[in-house]
């Protein structure tokens, strides 16, 4: 059975409240603009169609008859209509803003990380008991390392040069082709990683 349908086969009546409208969307095509249950921006709502030809080309995959397809369309638009004020505010209001913002706000979205799907590793990896107990360990050992937060990064910068340095040992660094011993190949590696802060060396360590 559709998902607009109801049990007796009509067609369900539309939605009064804009949530309601995605709703009753098919899951397919809410899950192809990756918002499945919570409501999208209203300007990629008011810019994903512009007229009927648009609509019915854009639900044409997810509809199993006519009825249903002229269904959808017509809460599509719905919704269009019901947002269309909200999205024209939100373009006069990025219009206002200087362009060197507009660019660091755009910048910003784009560099935001996905949250990571359930049960994938990178979720597993952040739920798991052992990683936050890790985390819990590192956090409590600098802690108990004394001193203020500047000395705490000291200690840590330390760590994570002596780490970097290990691995660019193991790699054969071409930077490390004119040191004479172990030792001095030791020392240059550590010089190589220059003003670099601790969270940043940890970064590059942890990436390799």
């Amino acid at each position: 059975m559709s998902e607009t349908l109801a049990s007796d086969g009509e067609l369900l009546s539309i939605a009064a409240d804009p949530a309601g409208k995605w709703r009753q969307l098919p899951v397919a095509f809410r899950r192809d603009l990756g918002h499945v249950a919570d409501l999208p921006d209203a300007e990629l709502i008011h810019n994903l169609c512009l007229d009927d030809h648009d609509r019915r080309a854009m639900l044409l995959p997810f509809a199993a008859d006519a009825a249903e397809l002229s269904f959808l369309c017509e809460i599509f638009k719905d919704l269009q209509v019901q947002l269309a004020r909200k999205a024209a505010l939100a373009q006069k209001r990025r219009a206002l803003l200087d362009p060197s913002l507009q660019f660091l706000a755009a910048k910003r979205c784009c560099l935001q990380p996905p949250a990571p799907r359930i049960h994938s590793l990178a979720w597993l990896t952040s739920a798991s008991g052992a990683c936050q107990r890790a985390r819990f360990c590192i956090t409590k050992r600098l802690q108990a390392s004394g001193g203020s937060r500047s000395e705490r990064e000291r200690h840590a910068l330390e760590h994570w040069q002596q780490k970097l340095a290990g691995v660019l040992i193991q790699a054969h660094a071409p930077a490390l082709a004119v040191a004479d011993s172990a030792s001095s190949a030791h020392q240059l590696a550590i010089r190589l990683a220059g003003a670099a802060r601790s969270s940043t060396l940890k970064r590059h360590v942890q990436m390799w």
